[in-house]
């Protein structure tokens, strides 16, 4: 008889790097026999389906906030009737989540930390626009009200309260089988802010869609930015850091969109004031499908992740390296997993605008380095980040069985 594994996530569809993580997890196992299911809080778009999970949709399960006068009786019930084997926590936001499911009767429950969430308040690690090395602690109250952190989401009501709250939260993660991480950088935060956990702590190789062959055109001219158009992704710096290039020819292609509609103005007119004071043009793509950011990918000279927050892993660089573009990227969280400097790109001083800018150009300029990066990139990324590492990492660490005779 087929295992049943639940997922939990508060949302589902195509969001975000949480929930294509989600797809191809069901992907992986769902052709296995295996009987994949998930509770949500929403989907995006709406009319979103896979084949491959069942569907059981719960408005709080996407509550952030904790204290508001809403039930989890729904999520109780959705157990009871699935009556899961295995567990797979994605992104929660109430300990009350952790204690519901410590009455189900699952074999384990495992929990994939993708961000910060747990231990920072703002969720983003920035403090003075710096990646923040601090634990957590009531010092945090402190440096938000003084307007020293970064947010994703602006925090409302009783700081302190929240403070306690996100600290039970992630001392009821003990209560859980194992824990996920997808970097050395998130398992060496994780254990500061937590060190209990570190006997449950697996790093788990993220898989990485990897073309069977790539058709990257030769003498491209384009400098390609992937994803969300937000202040903590950097997009200012990187336009910014244009100006600081000697490009013949260069095309800034930002691939994305963001709900800060103020910051995607800001964004918008730098970019035309680049345009006025060089000559370079910068052309906003909005939201493009996979197999459409592929396309990009094969007429890029340069990828640039100007991330300014510790990304937990950053998954653009993977892809980009998938397709043998080279990458430059701020040196922040977890990019120097994929990202060897010299080797795989380059990594340019957190904050550092001009250090930004001159690392685009030297492989912008460089064809031969260029060209050799980009090869060695997608070796690398081939052999750490398949699928069949991943699959049998997890398939390790969930006690599953996948067969080589199984589809």
């Amino acid at each position: 008889m087929s295992k049943k594994i639940l997922l939990i996530n508060d949302k589902y569809g195509e969001f975000g790097g949480t929930e294509e993580y989600i797809n191809s997890f069901a992907s992986l196992f769902g052709l296995f026999g295996y009987e994949i299911s998930i509770i949500y809080g929403k989907k995006y778009p709406k009319n979103f389906s896979n084949s491959l999970i069942k569907e059981f949709p719960l408005e709080a399960i996407n509550e952030r906030n904790t204290s508001a006068p809403y039930k989890l009786d729904g999520l109780r019930d959705y157990l009871n009737g699935i009556k899961p084997d295995i567990i797979y926590l994605h992104n929660i936001f109430d300990r009350r989540v952790v204690t519901l499911l410590k009455e189900a009767s699952a074999k384990k429950i495992i929990w994939y930390c993708h961000d910060h969430f747990f231990y920072c308040l703002t969720e983003l690690k920035i403090l003075d626009d710096f990646q923040c090395e601090l634990p957590s602690g009531e010092h945090c109250i402190e440096n938000i009200k003084a307007g020293r952190c970064m947010q994703r989401y602006p925090l409302s009501g009783d700081l302190k309260e929240l403070f306690w709250e996100r600290k039970r939260l992630l001392e009821a993660t003990s209560l859980l089988d194992e824990i996920v991480v997808i970097s050395e950088y998130m398992k060496s935060t994780l254990l500061q802010n937590n060190p209990s956990l570190e006997e449950r702590i697996n790093l788990v190789p993220r898989q990485v869609y990897i073309p069977e062959k790539v058709k990257r055109e030769k003498g491209g001219k384009n400098i390609l930015y992937v994803g969300r158009v937000v202040k903590e992704k950097g997009v200012d710096y990187l336009i910014k850091a244009m100006e600081f290039i000697n490009c013949k020819d260069a095309t800034l292609i930002i691939i994305g969109g963001g709900d800060d509609l103020g910051y995607v103005k800001r964004c918008q007119s730098l970019a035309e004031d680049l345009r006025e004071k060089k000559g370079i043009e910068v052309i906003f793509t909005g939201w493009k499908s996979h197999r459409e950011v592929s396309e990009f990918y094969e007429r890029a000279t340069v990828t640039c992740v100007p991330s300014i927050f510790p990304e937990p892993f950053g998954v653009v660089t993977a892809e980009a390296l998938a397709h043998e573009v080279p990458v430059v990227a701020y040196d922040v969280g977890g990019i120097s997993t994929v990202i060897k400097d010299g080797k795989t790109g380059l990594l340019a001083e957190p904050g550092n605008i001009r250090d930004l800018g001159k690392k685009i150009e030297h492989l912008f300029n460089n064809k031969e380095e260029n060209l050799r990066m980009g090869e060695e990139g997608r070796r690398f990324v081939k052999e750490e980040f398949n699928s069949q590492r991943r699959l049998d990492a997890i398939a390790q660490l969930f006690g599953l069985e996948v067969s080589s005779d199984s589809p």
